[in-house]
């Protein structure tokens, strides 16, 4: 039987090996310190920086329609237990409205966890999946930070080496188990999609993403 000093020595070890795994687990997961004010004008240059890429000549607005998410989202950055929600998962981005400015702010975040981490990750959209996955393989799905725009749009099947699998159902699994830091945007809530996505997917789809909902005006009227 252990003595009082050996056993104060063992939780010791195992509180120093569980910071250890912490440390190791969160990694993955980027806490940007920034100001409040900073972010503000962080988000409206590069949102209008976006539009000008566009063509698109006009500013990009902080309104009553997306501050408590641009709140919600600057909370979340900053790693703050103000957030909300889980600071472990990553972002999910809908609205049945279109032109809301979820795949903007998409871009915003992106663009800041690049300057944060001199990074040049960049976004995927949905329909562009399957090419990838026929250049690359699932591999390069695996590990690094992925943003994905309209999701649910990739198609449903595709044929890899010879294999046909369900790519976003493949994707998600491995992202999943790997506990790989996701960003996406959609048309729906991950509840509505059991017509998509078998109830395996779902669950686990929850399990790595928080759920924003974007309200509000079309914005490209």
């Amino acid at each position: 039987m252990k003595n009082p000093t050996q056993i104060s020595t063992v939780i010791s070890s195992n509180r120093e090996k569980l910071g250890k795994l912490k440390k190791n687990i969160y990694h993955k997961r980027l806490f940007i310190g920034i100001e409040a004010k900073d972010f503000a004008e962080y988000v409206r240059l590069n949102g209008e920086i976006i539009f000008r890429k566009k063509g698109e000549n006009k500013a990009f607005d902080i309104d009553k329609d997306n501050y408590e998410n641009l709140n919600e989202i600057f909370y979340y950055i900053l790693g703050s237990k103000k957030f909300k929600g889980d600071l472990s998962k990553g972002l999910w981005l809908w609205s049945e409205q279109t032109g809301t400015g979820k795949t903007t702010i998409l871009e915003i975040v992106c663009n800041l966890i690049n300057d944060a981490a001199g990074r040049t990750l960049k976004i995927i959209l949905a329909q562009e999946i399957k090419e990838k996955l026929e250049e690359f393989g699932y591999q390069y799905f695996e590990k690094n930070i992925l943003f994905i725009d309209d999701l649910g749009r990739e198609s449903k099947e595709v044929n890899i080496y010879g294999t046909k699998s369900k790519p976003m159902q493949e994707i998600i699994f491995r992202r999943e188990k790997l506990g790989s830091w996701t960003f996406a945007t959609c048309q729906r809530n991950i509840d509505s999609l059991n017509k998509l996505y078998a109830p395996p997917v779902i669950s686990r789809m929850e399990k790595m993403f928080n759920q924003i909902e974007f309200k509000g005006k079309d914005r490209r009227k």
